[in-house]
């Protein structure tokens, strides 16, 4: 402890997956002597063997729990062992930057701040993008009501673009993403409150530092970089689940409005809910627990209708509902004039496999989805043909979401019949979340086209992709729904049967999804369908005085030739 008068804490706050690198880089990036403090807490067992033999190299203290811990109670675990005059808390995905610590203890020492935050980035390491540099809390009374309000200065800005952001100044926030306290605060305040579950931790702790007189500062020499990048992998989800509990949320907004004393319409408040309501859809995959008890019959919905039916069975919010709404009423434009092979409507197809998905656990977003799923390969969006242009992607994204439109776009990319499947002794555990859920998805969608034994009247293959299979029972039973490839191996042996059995002159020539054209009511491929010329202007009856007009302009040129 000689000559360390700063703790460090990292606490995980939502994955593991770049723990390892955050580590790295402030084990290799900070000079000042400090103690490290590393709370691991439910995290996989090869993370866990790693930092034992960090922890003996570069020796610091390695506190473990069995179970996660939300990042609070990581916090105050730490904190209960802190001696030092200052702590300084980073997540466990931030990657800090060269001199970042000595930066903070500096503006701390000359401004006398009680709180200190860094420049905040986000993003990967090479890029620059402003998360927080500083932040205002404001609290106003309007009609009666007692509204709080939080801005992150500068957010989204590119660092360094203007003077202000290298501008050392006294600030109302900083974040958990990393900031500096000194460790007698909390001897005034009490420890961090563990009821802030969330995202409004530091939110609490600044207003209470504030209401005691405290101040804080912001130091643009202090830089971090919260990782948005690599994406999301599946051995994340259980702890991300865990971390963003949507039933927990209700209980910290009613508590931060009554404890701050605030009217909960407070944007600080609501604009918090939009953000994890977006935040979750970073995972959107089968959760075992929302699996309907009667999977045997797992489509039940084929028309907008009933999609909403079932989602109002299993108890879909009012917002949820609209949502869908929405989206059936795109996939009822764009599919218009559009049959898969044996002759179902596109829609019923589209609404079929975002059924499907509700049957095996899928959250409503999966389920759009599906819905939407081949709104690039097939979907009829304007008079051209189809396809992923920018308008395309950008009225999905505007009707569905981003998270959706980005699965979409993902699954029109993925081509299981022109690859070979994913080595089948690789661990599933670093597989991205989207790439999961695009698998999701194709099972989905070759479970709606066979469960009923149809393709066995058309000429296609009813069995594509059985190099797939395999896998996909692989991947279903990591994800807690075995049943969902079970129930497509099924329908594929339903189908194949029936293909035996049907006669050849019964069965529809068609191979692939085809377009009624509207005017040559011809049968042809969406991609193949070409905008229509644009009508020839109507010739209009010119009045005598456009006629003597037009005929004096003729005679006046004539006249200029002849001089």
């Amino acid at each position: 402890m000689q000559g360390r008068d700063v703790t460090l804490v990292v606490v995980p706050r939502e994955r593991f997956s770049v723990a390892r690198r955050a580590l790295e880089s402030v084990l290799a990036n900070t000079r000042v002597p400090y103690r490290l403090l590393y709370v691991d807490a439910g995290g996989p067992p090869d993370l866990a063997t790693w930092l034992d033999g960090q922890a003996e190299t570069h020796g610091f203290e390695v506190l473990r729990s069995p179970t996660f811990l939300r990042p609070n109670q990581a916090r105050n675990r730490a904190l209960r062992e802190v001696e030092t005059t200052w702590v300084a808390f980073l997540d466990n995905d931030v990657v800090v930057h060269p001199g970042w610590l000595d930066a903070l203890l500096t503006c701390g020492a000359e401004t006398g701040a009680a709180i200190v935050g860094p420049a905040t980035l986000m993003g990967s390491e090479r890029e620059a993008v402003v998360h927080i540099l500083g932040g205002d809390l404001e609290v106003a009374s309007t009609n009666g009501h007692r509204l709080l309000t939080e801005t992150h200065r500068h957010a989204h800005e590119q660092f360094g673009a203007a003077a202000r952001h290298r501008e050392r100044c006294a600030c109302d926030l900083a974040e958990f993403h990393g900031m500096l306290v000194r460790r007698d605060l909390f001897d005034r305040i009490g420890l961090l409150d563990e009821r802030f579950v969330l995202h409004k931790e530091h939110t609490d702790l600044c207003l209470a530092a504030k209401a005691v007189g405290a101040s804080i500062w912001y130091e643009p020499r202090a830089m971090i970089t919260y990782l948005t990048e690599p994406a999301l992998t599946l051995d994340d989800v259980p702890f991300f689940r865990f971390r963003w509990d949507v039933t927990l949320e209700r209980d910290e907004h009613a508590h931060a409005a009554t404890k701050w004393e605030v009217d909960p319409s407070s944007s600080a408040l609501t604009g918090a809910h939009a953000f994890s309501d977006a935040h979750r859809e970073l995972e959107l995959l089968p959760r075992p627990d929302l699996v309907a008890s009667d999977t045997d019959v797992p489509r039940k919905a084929q028309t907008p209708a009933q999609l909403l039916m079932q989602l109002e069975a299993r108890g879909a919010s009012v917002g949820e509902l609209a949502r869908t709404r929405a989206a059936c009423d795109l996939a009822i434009s764009m599919y218009a004039g559009l049959h898969r092979a044996c002759g179902t409507p596109m829609l019923c197809h589209g609404v079929g496999t975002a059924s499907i998905l509700l049957s095996f656990g899928a959250p409503v977003p999966l389920a759009l989805a599906g819905l939407l799923h081949a709104a690039y390969s097939h979907g009829l969006f304007d008079a051209g043909p189809a396809g992923p242009s920018y308008a395309h992607r950008d009225r999905v994204r505007q009707i569905a979401g981003p998270a959706v439109e980005a699965l979409v776009h993902a699954y029109d990319q993925h081509k299981p019949a022109a690859c070979a499947p994913p080595d089948p002794t690789a661990p599933l555990e670093a597989m991205p979340c989207r790439e999961a859920a695009v698998h999701v998805l194709r099972i989905a969608n070759d479970l709606d086209e066979r469960i009923d034994g149809a393709v066995g009247y058309t000429a296609k293959t009813p069995d594509a992709i059985a190099a797939w299979r395999p896998f996909f029972r692989r991947l279903t039973a990591h994800l807690g729904v075995p049943q969902l490839a079970l129930a497509l191996d099924a329908a594929i042996e339903r189908s194949a049967a029936c293909a035996d059995a049907v006669p050849a002159s019964v069965r529809s020539a068609a191979e692939q999804t085809y377009l009624i054209e509207d005017r040559t009511r011809e049968a042809l491929h969406p991609s193949t369908r070409r905008a229509p010329a644009p009508p020839p202007r109507p010739r209009t009856r010119k009045t005598l005085a456009s006629r003597v007009r037009d005929e004096w302009r003729r005679l006046r040129r004539r006249l200029r030739r002849t001089r």
